[in-house]
């Protein structure tokens, strides 16, 4: 493993974890709601899905690792939303697509056996 390769992960997890901070709200939310904890699962499955696609594209390119590709899907998300005047919600609804697509990218990131397999 490349130098590159462990500060852009270094990065890709610090970028999640300010993230995973800021939607702190969100894992309680889905902790105490079913209906939020079930939109939160197909989103994460939107994601892990979004990552195979990723990578695959990738696959004759340079290769990145898995949670940099995670982190940069997450962080386009991001910022469009930021320019769209998002903030992370005070009231967690299974509604809010947009909000539990972030979380779902701070979920994959934390899951342990996940995120190992992302490394």
């Amino acid at each position: 493993m490349s130098i590159w390769d462990r500060a852009a992960r270094w990065s890709a997890r610090r970028w999640l974890r300010r993230l995973d901070d800021r939607l702190q709200h969100g894992h309680t939310a889905a902790d105490h709601d079913p209906v939020i904890a079930a939109a939160l699962d197909n989103h994460v499955h939107v994601v892990l899905t979004q990552l195979d696609r990723d990578a695959a594209i990738r696959k004759d390119l340079v290769q990145a690792p898995p949670l940099v590709l995670l982190a940069i899907y997450a962080e386009e998300i991001h910022q469009e939303a930021v320019k769209a005047g998002w903030e992370p919600p005070l009231v967690w609804t299974s509604l809010d697509g947009l909000s539990l697509r972030l979380l779902a990218c701070c979920v994959v990131a934390r899951n342990r056996p996940t995120a190992r397999a992302l490394r």
